[in-house]
């Protein structure tokens, strides 16, 4: 690849046949940014949203912090050594890694003591949420297409990630190693990651039970679909005769619904025995794990709500990934966050459709080999600690389950197209809807979090855009204002659009402000500061850190609905898709617990401020 000129240093021209990772070398490290930069973008980030008073605390708290030979000085140049070191490191847990990286690995996932359904997984529908005629061989399809992509990620034939056209900015594709046969094992303090080698096998979920079924080949090549679907046949017929006779095993994955350190005891205590040591292993070395639901949703919001949740004892949520096929033959999947952010496994399973969508229909209906594989039960021999942990563990999920609130809406007034038809980012008039309907909806502007990419450098994961500016405030006014005629509206709707366009980008190239914050936070803790510098504790610090609307957005190219549950008690959380032409899809979550918060009341109000921009945006005024 050679250089170009760009928004971006490091675009360069893509060949065809790039390898998976060779273009890992030409990624930077994660830059840290300049203190006095980070500080300013700081107070220009959170005077949208807090008090004057707190405003004049902060400024005057963050001019201490940074004056020439202060304690942000030292602070920051701890960090910037930090980055040195890490650049130089060989053969530790993140070998050439950034300064982040690790810390953001243990305190933004690892160490979370929280369930992780609803709180941590990510969650979306596949093949445009439509149901098909044969659900277990759409599974068996998926099964065989997850194999292969697989399989290009261990030969490095995966077509690199870029964005942009013609000069294109290359994607750090090393999320992908943790796509396939790893799982997040529980610890306490903090959880860690287990890779396995040599796997063939995907862990299939029936009515609770758990078996193991190849899928591919010694060489990581892919069963033929009539092998994969004659086990998950046999799945079906053993899961459906346990039942008949009363010998079904306990809902194991229920146990992935405990607090961290709770199961993380109880997965100690498990594993003394050897049949269940073995029977673990099965599930957490899978490639994946497929689940055979017998519910049938009838639309996406009841898809969303299963594929987030469950019914407690059908996904196995430590996995990095778990397809769910329902029995009307609607798909979807549930990640584990904290080993990629939720393109990967999008890419993934875009990918893995791609491939089965070419295999010939006359394989769907072929005999299976003579000597195909036979499904293996995982059997599980349980004591009373075991039982007592089983319990606690469908207690928490039934608790998941009834304060999880999800909805999703489907805009079909426009999509990409016609927002790109009047020259704005599709991204940008999404944030400021959202902006509009929280306001409409809470009666005041909110600390809103976007995840921006940061895989543009090595091991890059995300960096906070913060979509509320001065400038989008004003546009909510102006709204909500009935003297301001709607040029003036228009006029200020292309300031708040501009502003955010420029923090997304200021983000992507490593100049994000939050990141940076949380480093300068870390080495101050870990140099035993008592107390704290006042910039890390003062109100609109706090205030800063609970983000009461978290949002994201999914290029999608299908119908899909993408989710996450509401990271907290009192926020909203809303994942979004605007690639596509004629519409906008959105998952909105809350929290039942919180009484000023409803996620149907929310997803009304986005659907009126999409469409009172849309009447906005055709008007061409000042547009």
């Amino acid at each position: 690849p050679r250089a170009m000129a760009g928004w971006h240093p490091n675009t360069i021209i893509l060949k065809p046949d790039t390898p998976t990772f060779a273009l890992q070398p030409l990624l930077p490290k994660l830059p840290v940014p300049e203190l006095a930069d980070t500080l300013d973008g700081y107070l220009e980030a959170i005077e949208p949203f807090v008090t004057a008073e707190e405003l004049a605390e902060a400024r005057k708290d963050v001019e201490e912090f940074g004056a020439d030979g202060g304690v942000g000085e030292a602070l920051h140049a701890q960090l910037v050594e930090r980055a040195r070191v890490c650049r130089e490191e060989k053969g530790s847990v993140y070998p050439h890694g950034h300064w982040l990286e690790e810390w953001w690995d243990n305190l933004a996932y690892l160490s979370g003591r929280h369930p992780l359904p609803v709180n941590t997984n990510v969650f979306g529908t596949i093949m445009d949420n439509a149901p098909c005629a044969d659900p277990l061989l759409r599974a068996a399809l998926f099964i065989v297409g997850c194999a292969h992509t697989r399989l290009t990620i261990m030969r490095g034939t995966m077509q690199p990630d870029c964005l942009g056209r013609g000069g294109q900015l290359p994607l750090c594709m090393f999320q992908f190693e943790r796509v396939f046969d790893i799982t997040r094992l529980p610890g306490d303090p903090q959880d860690k990651f287990q890779k396995y080698e040599g796997v063939r096998h995907v862990a299939i979920i029936r009515k609770g039970q758990i078996f193991e079924v190849v899928a591919a080949q010694e060489d990581g090549t892919p069963l033929r679909v009539a092998d994969v679907l004659q086990q998950l046949k046999g799945v079906v017929a053993e899961a459906d005769a346990l039942e008949r006779r009363g010998e079904l095993q306990p809902p194991m994955a229920a146990m992935t619904c405990l607090g961290r350190s709770e199961w993380a005891e109880a997965r100690e205590h498990l594993q003394e025995r050897a049949i269940n040591a073995t029977s673990l292993h099965g599930v957490e070395s899978a490639m994946f794990v497929l689940s055979l639901s017998e519910a049938t949703p009838r639309d996406g919001t009841e898809t969303q709500r299963l594929l987030c949740h469950g019914d407690g004892t059908d996904i196995w949520y430590d996995k990095s990934f778990n397809i769910v096929q329902f029995a009307n033959g609607r798909i979807g999947f549930n990640g584990e966050h904290a080993m990629s952010d939720a393109p990967v496994p999008s890419r993934m399973l875009t990918d893995s459709v791609a491939h089965f969508e070419t295999i010939p229909k006359s394989e769907h209906t072929a005999a299976p080999s003579a000597d195909c594989p036979k499904p293996r039960h995982l059997k599980f021999d349980l004591d009373d600690k075991d039982r007592e942990a089983l319990a606690a563990a469908q207690a928490s999920a039934a608790s998941l389950i009834r304060n999880a609130s999800i909805e999703t809406l489907t805009f079909k007034t426009y999509g990409k197209a016609f927002i790109r038809e009047h020259k704005l980012g599709p991204d940008s008039v999404v944030q400021m809807a959202l902006q509009l309907a929280f306001y409409r909806d809470q009666g005041y502007v909110p600390c809103t979090y976007e995840s921006a990419t940061t895989r543009t450098f090595y091991h890059g994961r995300t960096e906070t855009i913060r979509p509320g500016s001065l400038a989008s405030n004003a546009f909510v006014e102006a709204m909500e204002d009935a003297s301001k005629s709607v040029a003036e509206r228009a006029a200020l709707f292309r300031d708040a659009c501009t502003a955010h366009t420029m923090y997304l980008q200021r983000c992507m190239l490593g100049k994000g402000v939050d990141r940076h914050l949380l480093g300068l936070r870390i080495v101050a803790y870990g140099a035993g500061l008592d107390p704290m510098p006042a910039i890390f504790t003062n109100a609109a610090y706090l205030k800063a850190t609970n983000f009461i609307l978290s949002t994201s957005q999914m290029s999608y190219i299908t119908a899909d609905y993408p989710g996450f549950g509401a990271p907290t008690e009192d926020a909203y959380g809303t994942c979004y898709v605007c690639a596509l032409p004629d519409r906008l899809l959105a998952t909105v979550s809350a929290d039942k617990r919180c009484d000023g918060k409803d996620a149907a009341r929310f997803r009304d109000h986005l659907h009126k401020a999409l469409d009172d921009i849309g009447r906005l945006i055709a008007s061409k005024s000042d547009l």
